[in-house]
């Protein structure tokens, strides 16, 4: 990144010590592109796109975005095929200017990275941090409510504090990856329907293994899906027999975010990565591709990338808007 971003501030300094991105902020600030300065402009850039992001300014943080200067690349071909399939177009994976959808979804990644920092901070040391993950999302996100449970991205989940199986999933998935874990999503699909009839997710962490299912209470670690036979099914949702014909066709799901396959999102992740301090790092914008190898293969494993969020975006009112080609 040869062309990046110069920052002239009016109204703050970065400090040097750990930054409280919420403190004094201040929305008068000028932005130009200009020839890269060194590492302490490229610092305060970053420091200003967190401050932004903390303060849900949305035309700060969009800016910055926009200042950085990428070469896009040849689109994938295997991102295009889905996207398509999904009802979306190419524009949304190639357009190298960021949108007001784009800050949306960064506002979802401060969220679950200042959830996973408070419950990282608490942490005793005799503590599980994916159990306290498990046992965060099963108080916040109540499985028994009256009405609808309508579609939802995990921030929108979060903030309702309602939703069924796959939803409490996702949150969980989310709060975990923000800690440095790698996720996937489990649909037990009915061998009569063909249809997922509920889902659960299983987390790679530090080395350990773990199946969590926090709508019906299951927590096993040091367990991984194909550890989990007819037999140790049935004792362990004992309760549900209707799960018992789920599992010998189980799908099994890399839950990458729409923006992730973009590739300006994955240069300003890139570019953040260079300059924020480890312990501010947000993680988004990786490669999906990367991301699904992490699932522990045994003979047989087919991982998919997870379409669900791709068609919800790509139905989206607010998608439409903002990308001028797409799919009705």
């Amino acid at each position: 990144m040869k062309n990046i971003i110069n920052l002239l501030f009016a109204c703050f300094v970065m400090a040097s010590c750990k930054e409280d991105y919420k403190q004094d902020y201040k929305q008068e600030i000028q932005v130009e592109v200009m020839e890269d300065k060194g590492e302490a402009g490229l610092q305060r850039a970053s420091v200003l796109f967190y401050k932004a992001l903390a303060n849900a300014d949305a035309k700060t943080a969009i800016t910055i975005a926009n200042s950085l200067d990428f070469t896009p690349t040849k689109i994938d071909k295997t991102y295009k095929e889905l996207f398509n399939q999904c009802g979306m177009t190419d524009d949304f994976l190639v357009a190298p200017k960021f949108t007001i959808l784009d800050f949306l979804y960064w506002q979802q990644v401060w969220l679950f990275k200042e959830e996973s920092r408070k419950l990282a901070k608490d942490l005793q040391v005799d503590e599980d941090i994916i159990r306290k993950c498990y046992d965060k999302v099963r108080e916040r996100i109540s499985g028994e409510f009256e009405g609808p449970d309508p579609t939802a991205y995990p921030i929108d989940i979060w903030r309702r504090k309602y939703g069924v199986c796959d939803r409490q999933s996702w949150v969980m998935c989310e709060l975990a990856y923000q800690l440095g874990a790698e996720v996937f999503i489990i649909y037990f699909i009915d061998p009569k329907t063909k249809k997922s009839h509920h889902t659960i997710c299983e987390i790679l962490y530090n080395g350990e293994k773990y199946i969590v299912d926090p709508l019906y209470g299951k927590f096993l670690k040091g367990t991984h899906l194909r550890d989990i036979g007819p037999e140790k099914l049935k004792i362990i949702w004992d309760e549900y027999p209707g799960l018992y014909g789920g599992l010998k066709q189980a799908r099994i799901y890399s839950p990458s975010m729409p923006f992730d396959y973009t590739m300006r999102q994955q240069a300003m992740s890139i570019f953040l990565q260079g300059v924020t301090p480890e312990e501010d790092v947000m993680r988004f914008g990786e490669r999906p591709e990367k991301r699904i190898n992490h699932w522990p293969y045994q003979k047989g494993d087919n991982v998919l990338y997870w379409d669900f969020p791709i068609r919800m975006i790509g139905s989206s009112k607010i998608y439409k808007k903002n990308y001028s080609q797409f799919t009705d």
